[in-house]
């Protein structure tokens, strides 16, 4: 698999995921078995060069990533997680050194901001149409 031919694999099943899931969703092993760990590495390597991921302040010492591919989603790479629970929120990741996983998680203010803006609207309209 190239390189774009890997990206475009993740961005497809994000999209697939996020649109039809839960707001938050991790990819646990997403290019096996057909990538080894080695060429993870790389890919990985290569999404930071290109500017996809930026590695996170907060947790530089835990070895994670951030990157946005869009305004809708954040995603994080982790070295740490490979077992995952259920949370309220969706799923999370515990500590594991076997695998990376991919951590995507959709801003709920986006989808807020559009209701607030058609809620405005609608109450706009209704008040013009009393005054008719």
């Amino acid at each position: 698999m190239s390189y774009e031919e890997k990206l475009d694999f993740v961005l497809k099943r994000l999209y697939e995921k996020s649109a039809f899931y839960m707001p938050e969703i991790i990819l646990c092993d997403y290019l096996s078995p057909n990538v080894s760990q080695n060429e993870f590495q790389e890919f990985k390597h290569k999404l930071i060069s290109d500017g996809y991921l930026q590695q996170d302040p907060d947790q530089n010492s835990l070895g994670a990533y951030q990157a946005s591919f869009s305004t809708k989603y954040k995603y994080s790479i982790t070295s740490k997680g490979r077992h995952l629970v259920e949370s309220g929120e969706g799923y999370v990741a515990r500590k594991s050194q076997e695998k990376l996983i991919l951590k995507i998680t959709k801003n709920s203010y986006t989808i807020n901001t559009w209701v607030l803006i058609l809620s405005i609207i609608s109450i706009l309209l209704a008040i013009i149409a009393l005054f008719r």
